[in-house]
């Protein structure tokens, strides 16, 4: 118990955090200057999983690089299978204008 000094404030600035925490964005920003002003160092507040992530991971870009390309394999195949299909259709119609 010879902490319970050390105890007893972490607990009240938690409590303070708990009680006076905002709810909307203006608030929030308040409320934060405000903690920081008044108890410190605050680096709980940082996402430390985002902080050791790359910036592809972080913005998705592994994702949207992988959806782009599924895109662009897919245009290109229905752009080939539309101009197969009228070159087909262009071809049918010439047969049939021949033999009539």
């Amino acid at each position: 118990l010879e902490q319970w000094d050390d105890i007893k404030a972490n607990l009240a600035r938690a409590a303070s955090a708990v009680l006076d925490d905002p709810n909307g964005s203006k608030q929030a920003v308040l409320f934060y200057c405000n903690y920081l002003l008044k108890f410190g160092n605050a680096d709980y507040l940082k996402n430390k999983v985002i902080m050791k992530q790359s910036v592809i991971q972080v913005y998705n870009l592994d994702i949207l690089g992988l959806l782009t390309i599924i895109l662009v394999v897919l245009g290109c195949f229905l752009f080939i299978l539309m101009r197969t299909s009228f070159k087909f259709c262009g071809w049918f119609i010439q047969k049939k204008l021949k033999s009539d």
